[in-house]
């Protein structure tokens, strides 16, 4: 586990390197692994999804879609770049079944059972304390 001040340093590097990317979504990596993480979770109408890490909303957006108007889908993320292009492309898509919130997934806030599935896509390596996040 990293010391605080080593801990503020990665994070704010972290942060730098997410919000100046602009074309996350452009490569043959990250929307192919998104299909695949919901092909295996096989969510279902009515649920309540919560998407940590969730970037640009490439499984959020998938996964309110699947959910419908009665299912629920909060995508959260530390970096404000990629919930920026995560809201532009919500905009476009007309959704009204999910939210994205600027939150450190080291220190969420949600109560016990809000959430029928918790997914993370590619972003487990990147946490400080992955069991403490798992835990939560």
């Amino acid at each position: 586990m990293l010391e605080a001040a080593d801990k503020h340093i990665y994070k704010w590097q972290l942060l730098t390197n997410f919000n100046s990317r602009t074309n996350y979504d452009q490569g043959k990596f990250y929307t192919p692994v998104a299909k695949k993480l919901l092909s295996l979770v096989k969510l279902r109408q009515c649920q309540k999804i919560l998407d940590v890490a969730t970037g640009t909303g490439i499984v959020a957006l998938d996964a309110a879609t699947i959910v419908g108007y009665s299912g629920k889908v909060i995508g959260v993320d530390i970096s404000t770049g990629m919930l920026n292009n995560a809201k532009q492309k919500l905009v476009k898509s007309g959704l009204q079944n999910i939210e994205f919130v600027e939150a450190d997934a080291e220190y969420l806030d949600f109560r016990d059972k809000d959430f029928d599935v918790i997914l993370c896509s590619l972003a487990i390596c990147y946490l400080t304390n992955i069991l403490n996040v798992l835990h939560q």
